[in-house]
């Protein structure tokens, strides 16, 4: 301010004792849809793409601690012409069973609710940031396990389209669908020694 010459008072805003982390959480996406407006390059699907694939491989390292389980299964068949919007929904699907085997196990996870109508103004930024929050809940887990292995970085896709991150989430989807099934059937999954 001082370097601006900028005299006026600036004054915090009122602190609002109701809102939640769901609330924090909506915030900070309306904060990042800005900022995306900023950027040269913004998030495109092959960034998206990316951070699916870094939850797949979480993912995959947590269903390895179920023997004889298939740790990352076929890809669903490619379907044309998906948008943000079909991307967030199946995302929405990937962060519930992320939920569903936290609760499970004994972990505190933030609640998502969305209204029909928000679907309407999804962008692939909003999709990137809940692909960011599903690898950010998966990648806590390991870290509660001393001898679990992290998933190899992931290398940067190339050319990807939306109905290519649609796939990829699909096969997250359904890594994440059997891991919450053994999860629910084995609540010390996450104390017991690899040889049990």
């Amino acid at each position: 301010k001082a370097r601006l010459a900028i005299s006026e008072p600036s004054t915090e805003p009122p602190v609002f004792g109701l809102k939640t982390p769901g609330d924090v959480f909506v915030s900070v996406i309306e904060a990042n849809r800005q900022l995306d407006l900023l950027l040269d390059h913004g998030i495109g699907p092959s960034e998206v793409f990316q951070t699916v694939t870094l939850a797949v491989g979480y993912a995959a390292r947590l269903l390895a601690r179920f023997p004889g389980q298939s740790r990352i299964p076929d890809a669903p068949p490619l379907e044309r012409q998906k948008s943000p919007a079909d991307i967030y929904r199946r995302l929405l699907l990937c962060f519930e069973h992320v939920r569903s085997l936290m609760q499970d196990s004994g972990f505190d996870v933030l609640e998502l609710h969305t209204t029909q109508e928000a679907y309407d103004w999804v962008t692939l930024g909003d999709t990137y940031e809940l692909a960011s929050l599903v690898v950010a809940e998966l990648s806590y887990v390991p870290s509660q396990i001393p001898t679990a292995q992290l998933p190899r970085n992931v290398y940067y896709p190339g050319r990807k389209l939306p109905s290519d991150v649609y796939q990829r989430a699909g096969i997250l989807e359904a890594q994440l669908r059997n891991l919450s099934r053994w999860v629910a059937r084995d609540r010390r999954w996450l104390t017991r020694t690899e040889s049990e």
